[in-house]
């Protein structure tokens, strides 16, 4: 999983544009999102994170995909936390079914919450992260007009 966290970071890197940072909370979901990475790279205290990590499902519940698969990285940390897992699958999912360049990366994610999900909580726990995978696909999921 820390390869993952890498991962996540070059994304963040690559992606975004670094004339963003600021002390305000920008209302954008892809600055948004740049604002909650730069926390979370600050070593933050708990508090910090935690606003971080709003931030960026905010910007994921806007569609932003990179947002979503940063979800999908940050929830999956702890095997004991099931709606924290379930999350992760679910928001993994709707990134990679997202059309952008690393939806392989989300796609890897959303199966390793998946088989944490099974190994550590059972079959009726994979139903709910799939049926709430599910969901969030018909509300969350970027679809641009063409």
């Amino acid at each position: 999983m820390e390869n993952m966290k890498t991962i996540f970071i070059l994304i963040v890197l690559f992606v975004t544009p670094f004339n963003s940072w600021g002390r305000d909370i920008p209302d954008d979901p892809i600055q948004k999102f740049v604002y909650a990475t730069k926390i979370i790279q600050s070593n933050p205290t708990e508090e910090e994170r935690k606003k971080a990590v709003k931030l960026i499902v905010e910007s994921a519940k806007e569609k932003y995909p990179y947002a979503q698969m940063a979800l999908c990285v940050e929830l999956s940390q702890d095997n004991n936390n099931l709606e924290n897992l379930i999350e992760a699958y679910a928001w993994g999912t709707v990134s990679e079914k997202a059309d952008h360049k690393f939806k392989n990366i989300a796609n890897r994610c959303s199966k390793e919450a998946l088989g944490r999900i099974l190994v550590h909580h059972g079959k009726m726990a994979v139903k709910q992260a799939k049926d709430k995978a599910q969901d969030y696909i018909n509300i969350y999921l970027y679809a641009p007009s063409r």
